[in-house]
């Protein structure tokens, strides 16, 4: 389904907006292509994992015309509870099993936990995923072209295994039921594209798409016949016009400018039910509560609004001048109604904020062979309702609206180096970049009606919210290497470093990864297509958390007893291998071995230990 993915690092403000303060990703769903012959063609995917019992189909059929094609592609997807790794070379043997879990479900009733066969398998975390993608492409004689995208995607009930897992005081499991509702998202976009080659434009794009989304987040403690339900409903709306002009093309001379507009409309409810149990059976409903909404139950919405200009000039033969800016304006409406639990100062919050953000890069090449790059850049995040109005619970923190919250910025540099060998097919690359974060976005202690504490689901619970502070920095680098061994062996070779604090508290931010990279050979020749990884992590210490904020779960690293603190995540690393061979001209087949040690680890953040030593078979077939 995908064609391509974009990933662009540092402040992509000037771009893509509000939010893109740290990067972006940017996936591309395949095109369909037009033929002057009439043809179709079948892609089909069929794939299966041992770690999880994985079953994956997915079949996509292109309809090839003169006028006109399509690109229809269904996938469904099944995944069972995943084994971890059973070698724990950190030498922590029972971190991350689990020894009981919950079989509670909407229909079926358990006071109590029950004991797991296997610890190292990680239970109720399966669920089953079914994606639809349409494309519709149409070309007119003007040069005009119309797109058409229809993507729908639909899943079962997920289970949350960090809370699943949570424990009370006295060590027994809290929950015994905690999981996600059906996530459903439906996305309508058309695009229609235009050559007009005018004075003032080359082509351009206009893009209008609409999306919404459903979920739910439902709980329920063990012993207790209350289950708490949350729903939300998203619609949004947006509106996209990109042209370019070509100024002057003997020096490569262009120009970008472009509009956005964006509106999103947040619908939150919730109930409370006390259910009527038969035994194991939930039989019914024998009352309803109050339950307070994860978002203003009286409606929210955050609209965007920006016009945006690029400028791209070659500077001789061997340097390059990329420049941007973005003008960005957003208003945020939210609205209360029912104030059992929380009350605040003001019901109704009312935010409009307004930036100009910019780049600046700049291209040397000194020699064919080499190739120099420096960026200055600025961006900005604008609260969100995410940022000003949810409402939560972790951990005993019970995240509370601050309707004073104000905009984050960030000013970047960004220098790297490239050299080419042996003909460009082998290069050496580093790239080091700064980040200094204004008026940062950090959830910390605090008080709402004078109160520092909240009753939250039956619960006394912490008062946080989102806050401005100070200043901050973020630095890092990545060196990239691959290598052209001969004609059927390659490598690939990458690490990177990130490190991130606070000026005014010294203070470790959140969200920076520890020392990672990957080392990999691949061989190709022929029908034949085979090759080795190794993906590692760095050890993130205890002292390198942002332990204030909480959001990144030191409390699921390893517990050193003796000395009464968390050690931090392991550093780890797994050895892979996958070998693909093209049988005939329409079907190929894919072995690949993932975690051949079975090492046990988790994933920095992640309250899940990854899966174990996992063989995945997988037929590809085009026809």
């Amino acid at each position: 389904m995908l064609d391509k993915t974009e990933v662009l690092f540092g402040p992509s403000s000037v771009i893509y907006g509000s939010d893109a303060l740290g990067g972006v990703i940017h996936y591309y769903t395949r095109r369909p292509q037009v033929s002057e012959r009439p043809d179709v063609n079948l892609d089909v995917l069929m794939r299966y994992g041992t770690i999880n019992n994985e079953n994956t189909v997915s079949a996509g059929v292109e309809v090839q015309l003169k006028n006109f094609a399509s690109f229809t592609n269904i996938s469904h997807s099944k995944f069972g509870d995943l084994r971890m790794g059973e070698n724990r070379t950190h030498g922590f043997r029972d971190w991350g099993k689990q020894y009981q879990f919950s079989n509670n479900t909407d229909r079926y009733y358990n006071p109590e936990p029950v004991d797991n066969s296997n610890p190292n398998k990680q239970r109720r975390i399966g669920y089953e995923q079914t994606d639809f993608l349409q494309k519709f492409f149409i070309p007119f004689k003007n040069k005009s072209e119309l797109d058409f995208n229809i993507q729908y995607s639909t899943s079962t009930d997920i289970n949350r295994f960090d809370r699943l897992t949570e424990t009370t005081d006295d060590g027994d499991l809290k929950f015994a039921e905690w999981y996600y509702g059906p996530q459903d998202r439906f996305l309508f976009s058309t695009q229609y594209r235009i050559k007009p080659e005018s004075n003032w434009m080359d082509q351009g794009t206009f893009t209008v798409a609409y999306q919404n989304i459903k979920e739910s987040r439902v709980n329920r403690k063990f012993s207790d016949l209350n289950r708490n339900s949350r729903f939300e409903n998203v619609d949004v709306y947006s509106l996209n016009g990109d042209f370019t002009k070509n100024l002057n093309p003997e020096v490569h001379r262009n120009l970008g400018y472009g509009f956005e507009i964006s509106y999103n409309d947040v619908e939150s409810t919730s109930k409370g039910e006390v259910l009527e149990v038969d035994g194991n059976s939930v039989i019914g409903v024998e009352d309803t509560y109050v339950v307070q909404t994860r978002y203003p139950d009286g409606g929210s919405n955050y609209m965007s609004s920006a016009v945006y200009a690029s400028y791209r000039q070659d500077l001789g033969d061997r340097s390059t001048l990329n420049t941007g800016i973005r003008l960005t304006n957003t208003v945020l409406n939210a609205k209360w109604i029912d104030t059992t639990y929380i009350k605040l100062p003001d019901n109704s919050i009312h935010l409009m904020n307004t930036a100009v953000t910019a780049t600046v890069g700049y291209t040397y090449r000194p020699q064919e062979s080499w190739q120099l790059n420096g960026v200055l850049s600025s961006g900005f995040r604008s609260p969100n309702i995410d940022d000003v109005g949810k409402v939560r619970e972790k951990n005993g923190d019970v995240t509370v609206p601050n309707a004073d919250l104000e905009p984050e910025f960030a000013y970047n540099f960004e220098a790297g180096a490239l050299k080419y060998f042996d003909e460009r097919r082998s290069y050496l690359g580093f790239t080091t970049y700064y980040t200094l974060l204004n008026n940062y976005i950090i959830r910390a202690p605090y008080e709402l009606n004078g109160s520092s504490t909240i009753i939250y689901d039956g619960e006394e619970a912490n008062v946080v919210a989102n806050v401005n502070k100070g200043n901050a920095y973020i630095v890092g680098g990545t060196l990239n290497f691959k290598g052209a061994l001969s004609n059927t062996w390659n490598t690939r070779a990458s690490v990177t470093y990130t490190q991130g604090t606070a000026y005014d508290t010294k203070e470790p931010l959140s969200s920076i990864p520890p020392l990672f990279g990957n080392v990999e050979f691949n061989y190709a020749k022929n029908r034949i297509e085979t090759g080795v990884s190794v993906i590692f992590n760095g050890r993130k210490r205890a002292s390198d958390y942002n332990v204030s904020e909480g959001i990144d779960n030191l409390n699921q690293t390893p517990f050193l007893e003796e000395e009464n603190t968390y050690y931090g995540t392991p550093s780890w690393y797994t050895i892979n291998c996958y070998i693909r061979l093209k049988s005939s001209k329409n079907i190929d087949f894919l072995v690949n071995l993932d975690n051949i040690l079975d090492h046990h680890y988790k994933e920095f953040a992640s309250a899940i230990s990854a899966p174990g030593r996992n063989i995945s078979f997988t037929v590809i077939g085009s026809f």
